[in-house]
């Protein structure tokens, strides 16, 4: 779908390099000196990328991720998920770190980039903690625990938009970015 540049003026090979930018997480910017949290840094990645296959509706290899408590505890394969402290002995980590695509998690997917990897390993060998309030709470109310900044008065730049949809009668066009949606009108803009 082309975007008006008159409705919405960004080109699009800036919209491309707002986009790439909005899938930067906490996790790629955590230094390898901090402290690693489960709740800010480990949670997000597990909830984008594991719970779709490990939670509550589907549960593969009889293994559960969709929360702490959940994912501290063996699968099928009856090996510890975690082990703090050591992450080699970590079977959760030794399939997220397999260079097999046969054996690596996730299957049927990208897997991980290096420094989220890097990032899980780090929070392994501090001792694999949780810092939220109850282990049994869910990764994804981790995640929107989070608080969400208030748009600024004015942009310094176009907003980036990530998401687009007409109204049944075409006459007003949402656009969602920046944790806001806003409702043009599509003969004006």
């Amino acid at each position: 779908m082309r975007i008006p540049t008159e409705v919405f003026p960004v080109k699009p090979s800036l919209l491309s390099c707002f986009l790439c930018l909005g899938n930067v997480g906490a996790a790629d910017l955590a230094s390898s000196d901090s402290a690693v949290s489960f709740a800010k840094d480990i949670a997000p990645v597990f909830a984008a990328k594991c719970v779709t296959c490990h939670g509550p509706e589907k549960t593969k290899g009889g293994y559960r991720i969709d929360s702490f408590s959940a994912l501290i505890q063996p699968g099928e394969s009856k090996e510890a998920p975690v082990l703090a402290g050591e992450p080699a002995r970590s079977h959760l980590f030794q399939l997220i770190a397999a260079k097999d695509p046969d054996d690596r998690m996730p299957q049927k997917d990208d897997p991980l980039p290096a420094k989220q990897i890097e990032l899980i390993e780090r929070w392994i060998k501090q001792g694999a903690r949780f810092d939220g309030s109850d282990p049994r709470q869910t990764l994804a109310s981790l995640v929107a625990a989070g608080a969400q900044p208030d748009p600024p008065a004015n942009y310094v730049r176009p907003v980036p938009v990530v998401a687009l949809a007409f109204s049944p009668n075409g006459k007003e066009l949402a656009a969602g970015g920046y944790h806001e949606i806003t409702v043009w009108d599509s003969h004006n803009g």
